[in-house]
């Protein structure tokens, strides 16, 4: 099971996943100092952490439990190379190490929309669930990758919207 969990009800410290995502710690419900220790109880709870690099928050907590790291940011453990963040659509692969280079072709311009296609197919990959469709096959990325829309920041269905 794949879930979004949200620190706004603090119930983010109850989850114990195989595989947990830090992608974006930022003051958004919540002062980040609050923050750090909800999702340092979070890291703690899970048994392989993957943190966005180029949030220095998650990379922080990631280097702090022995977490992976991976995004644009230099450093990071699990690079994403971005090939075109648009006009129409984002290309990219990322360098996941034991399961190779994942390519990526999101319907959507942007580079967090690369970023949210590489997290996903990251956790899956390492929780053992790696689709067929996010390994890399050769010659140039055509559409075939994964279709993964990025995650809004709390448009406007969410209860806390902005």
């Amino acid at each position: 099971m794949i879930a979004e969990a949200c620190e706004s009800d603090g119930t983010l410290v109850g989850y114990r996943p195989t595989v947990g995502l830090a992608h974006n710690i930022s003051r958004d419900h919540a002062e980040v100092e609050a923050l750090r220790t909800q999702f340092g109880a979070f890291a703690k709870n899970c048994r392989k952490l993957l943190a966005n690099a180029a949030c220095p928050e998650a990379s922080a907590l990631a280097r702090t439990i022995g977490g992976v790291t991976y995004g644009i940011a230099a450093g990071a453990d699990l690079p994403l190379e971005v090939i075109t963040p648009g006009p129409d659509r984002a290309r990219g692969a990322l360098h996941a190490g034991a399961a190779g280079v994942l390519a990526f072709d999101v319907p959507q311009p942007g580079v967090h929309n690369l970023e949210n296609a590489a997290a996903a197919a990251l956790g899956r990959a390492r929780a053992g669930r790696a689709r067929r469709s996010d390994r890399a096959r050769p010659g140039p990325l055509s559409g075939g990758g994964p279709a993964i829309s990025g995650h809004r920041r709390h448009g406007p269905r969410h209860p806390r919207g902005r």
